[in-house]
């Protein structure tokens, strides 16, 4: 069986959630007896990079082509973007599997617009607001999208939760049976790692640096709560991006110490180290970073702003899930966490991912590829 993925860029495990986690698939399928090839809108040139200047019809009769050439059985749409990318623009004899990485319901749009709003920095203060404007147009076409991918476009949806089928499936009741839930996957090495006993006094927090959605100024307001009391722990920040500043402005605000921003870089050993995990995101499609943290042994604590995260953790048992708005309790747990013995908690999150890896998660795809070709 031939497959092939449409991404934006080429699959890389350092860059990107849904590239890392197409890499991940990618050298499962390979050693499945599956050839994988690759469609991208951009990156460096390979036989399957769609021509930008190309027309919707060009690029159709483009991808067609290439599908046929390769004797492709299967296209999976890492994006559900692109019209050209759903049949009729597609031959009738590709499957195409479409994936929604994304949490289907949008939190505090509102709140993070107040929260960040600057005079100072007015382009982007407008911007925000234009988005907020935007916010009922926007899910009207995006309704509208998942409609026409259901009477056609497609021939399976896959969403990264069970939650987020139920959800779908209520709202779809004609087409329920184009739902499909796979949760993503984290290498095999993360869901074997031997228990790591040596932790430092730190607390860690990955991803990017926007505060619409991961929710970072949050991350401030925890740490001048914690840091004075707790004198010989220290927070460590992983990633960069566009709202830096805002957090770097704050810092310096309120003279905060022993708190570090890493910019862009491998995050692995920062989970090594670190004892606690902190999430706070308004939402998120499924989280990496927070089942690679506690295949590491970090204990997490989340807000419950994503059906995704009650798959993951079992409260009280491998991580915390706080009431969403809840900013006290979540400080209040992280305070009782650092002075306490964490070591069977970070042993429960590290057993609990076995789940998500590849070999468990690649399973269930070679189950679908079976089940639409059939």
């Amino acid at each position: 069986m031939d497959i092939c993925f449409f991404t934006h860029y080429l699959p890389n495990p350092y860059i990107g959630e849904v590239e890392r986690v197409t890499y991940n698939l990618t050298q499962y399928f390979k050693e499945n007896g599956i050839n994988v090839y690759f469609l991208t809108t951009g990156g460096k040139h390979h036989s399957g990079l769609i021509p930008t200047e190309y027309n919707l019809d060009k690029r159709a009769a483009f991808i067609n082509e290439f599908l046929k050439k390769n004797n492709i059985r299967i296209l999976i749409d890492q994006y559900i973007s692109e019209p050209y990318l759903r049949h009729p623009h597609i031959d009738s004899t590709i499957k195409i599997i479409g994936c929604h990485h994304i949490d289907i319901i949008e939190r505090h749009i509102f709140r993070s617009l107040l929260q960040t709003f600057s005079i100072n920095n007015l382009k982007s203060s407008l911007m925000n607001v234009a988005f907020l404007l935007n916010t009922p147009r926007r899910r009207f076409y995006n309704n509208r999208k998942i409609s026409n991918l259901l009477t056609g476009g497609i021939d399976r949806l896959i969403y990264l939760s069970k939650h987020y089928v139920n959800h779908m499936q209520k709202k779809h009741p004609k087409n329920k049976s184009l739902f499909s839930a796979i949760p993503n996957a984290c290498e095999n090495q993360l869901s074997s790692l031997s228990p790591i006993n040596c932790k430092k006094k730190q607390i860690v927090w990955c991803g990017r640096i926007v505060h619409n959605p991961k929710n970072v100024l949050f991350l401030i307001k925890l740490w001048r709560n914690l840091s004075t009391e707790f004198t010989d722990w220290e927070m460590i920040l992983v990633g960069d991006g566009c709202d830096r500043h805002l957090l770097e402005d704050k810092i310096k605000r309120y003279r905060l110490n022993r708190i570090t921003i890493t910019g862009y870089t491998d995050p692995y050993p920062y989970y090594r180290d670190a004892r606690i995990f902190v999430f706070p995101s308004f939402s998120e499609g499924f989280g990496m970073s927070l089942i690679e943290s506690m295949a590491h042994s970090c204990v997490p604590v989340v807000f419950d702003t994503s059906m995704v995260f009650h798959d993951i953790i079992e409260h009280g048992t491998n991580g915390f899930i706080i009431p969403d708005y809840n900013e006290s309790e979540f400080i209040d747990t992280c305070r009782k966490l650092m002075n306490s013995d964490l070591s069977s908690y970070a042993e429960n999150a590290r057993k609990s991912i076995s789940q998500f890896s590849i070999d468990t998660v690649g399973k269930q795809w070679l189950t679908l590829f079976n089940e639409i070709i059939a």
